[in-house]
């Protein structure tokens, strides 16, 4: 391997559109950049240190911005950790990405904070136990999804509680009780529309509507209609999460409930591409400010 590069983009190929504009932005400035496959990374332990190795090589870069990671997150926070142990400089930070990961953390780490949040109920455990603790929750529409989960993969949406009630308890059965935990949501009554807005260093800095497509729930889908939007209110309940959560450069989904703007989700790494282009707002020169720490004037 050559040189070790002065910013490193961690990543897979199929966020491919995103990554090259991080590193055309920052070959612009006269910064080399490489996209790196996270399964070519390994983490070594042992009686005289640890030590990062990309393709056997230990290295150590200056700068690196993770990219959709969430599922190899586990091993990531270790490389990330010793990395910035020898100075490396990371967005966001780690303890950030684990927030955001677990959407658990993030809603206890919002409510505390005092932002407006989706109430939401953790199950883990047999059928009966996962039947009577949904059975304390209002009957209404209710969304389930798993904790750890990204994209809005496996998201499902309920029009009754008796009825999710009955699929967790299949879950759970056929699992054996041993599966990952579960967030239970009532469905918002302004679902299938939300705002995205992108945060950087406290302040907002681009917004999108998107609404779900024809027979479709989620709003990140590829039939989602998706155009600039942009509000005092929603900035504002955006800039205050990732305040809390400690995010210098973020995605905050915002969603009406009940007649209120509340957090639906907080993401790590959001998308630039799409939004950027939908806002005209070139995302990946804003997140190499972060990184460099020269906020736009």
């Amino acid at each position: 391997m050559t040189a070790t590069p002065d910013l490193v983009v961690l990543g897979y190929v199929w966020l491919r559109r995103d990554h090259d504009l991080i590193m055309a932005a920052a070959r612009a400035r006269g910064l080399s950049a490489e996209l790196w496959n996270p399964s070519h990374i390994s983490v070594e332990v042992g009686a005289s240190g640890e030590r990062v190795r990309y393709l056997g090589d230990a290295v150590t870069p200056l700068h690196v911005l993770p990219r959709g990671v969430n599922r190899v997150l586990p091993l990531i926070t270790h490389v990330l950790d010793v990395w910035g142990s020898e100075g490396t400089r990371c967005v966001p930070t780690i303890a950030a990405a684990l927030t955001c990961a677990d959407k658990v953390a993030t809603t206890r780490c919002l409510a505390r904070a005092g932002v407006p949040i989706m109430p939401s109920t953790a199950v883990l455990g047999g059928p009966d136990y996962v039947a009577n603790t949904l059975a304390q929750l209002p009957e209404r529409a209710l969304v389930v999804k798993p904790s750890f989960g990204s994209g809005g993969r496996d998201v499902v949406t309920y029009e009754t509680r008796d009825a999710a009630v009955r699929a967790l308890r299949e879950i759970t059965r056929q699992a054996h009780g041993s599966i990952e935990h579960h967030v239970v949501q009532p469905q918002a009554t302004g679902a299938r529309r939300d705002y995205r807005v992108v945060v950087a260093n406290g302040k907002a800095v681009a917004g999108t509507q998107r609404t779900a497509g024809p027979g479709r729930f989620t709003t990140n889908g590829t039939s989602s209609s998706i155009t600039p939007y942009r509000s005092a209110e929603i900035d504002e309940i955006a800039v205050a999460a990732a305040t809390a959560i400690g995010l210098e450069f973020t995605g905050i989904d915002v969603i009406e409930h009940d007649g209120n703007m509340v957090v639906l989700e907080a993401n790590a790494w959001p998308g630039l591409s799409l939004t950027g282009g939908v806002c005209g707002v070139n995302l990946a020169e804003v997140l190499l400010d972060v990184l460099l720490d020269t906020p736009e004037s």
